[in-house]
């Protein structure tokens, strides 16, 4: 009910109230729908449901990026030290298909690439935070060789920078 009494509707996305008696119609509260401000105007044939630990559904944006796909595989396989022919095995290529109908598949050159940028982007982010460092620098070095008699090298690096340790 409104302040004079009236039967009222209330808009959820904006707030707005309207009338909302039988004779009076819908045809006002349909334009106003058109035309909120706030409304959402995304595409809903571009989201899907889901629903969370509680059984609760939500709508959600399932929109894909394929440089973001890239540079996720590209991760994947850096931190996984996996090997860049990974991307072309027929099971990995046939779950992204599933996950993503008509991807564009990573082949291992392109995965090759994407990681040698994702290496570059690293180290120049290490570069400028060695770089400025307020004081001293750090570096312990460990040698050892694997099982397999692959030798590896770690390299430490202690610094203080703005934030602390």
């Amino acid at each position: 009910m409104g302040e004079d009494r009236k039967e009222m509707c209330q808009c959820n996305i904006c707030h707005d109230k309207f009338t909302c008696k039988a004779r009076v119609g819908t045809g006002h509260l349909l334009r106003h729908m058109e035309k909120c401000k706030k409304r959402d105007t995304r595409d809903v044939g571009q989201m899907l449901f889901s629903s969370n630990a509680h059984g609760n559904m939500t709508l959600s944006d399932c929109s894909f990026d394929p440089d973001k796909f890239r540079e996720l595989v590209a991760s994947a396989i850096a931190m996984h030290n996996l090997s860049f022919q990974f991307v072309e095995y027929r099971g990995i290529r046939a779950c992204f298909e599933y996950l993503r109908p008509g991807v564009q598949q990573v082949s291992r050159n392109t995965a090759k690439a994407d990681i040698l940028k994702l290496y570059e982007s690293e180290k120049m982010k290490i570069k400028n935070a060695l770089a400025t460092s307020h004081g001293r620098i750090s570096l312990t070095f460990d040698l050892w060789t694997a099982i397999n008699s692959d030798g590896y090298l770690a390299v430490t690096v202690h610094f203080v920078n703005r934030i602390g340790f």
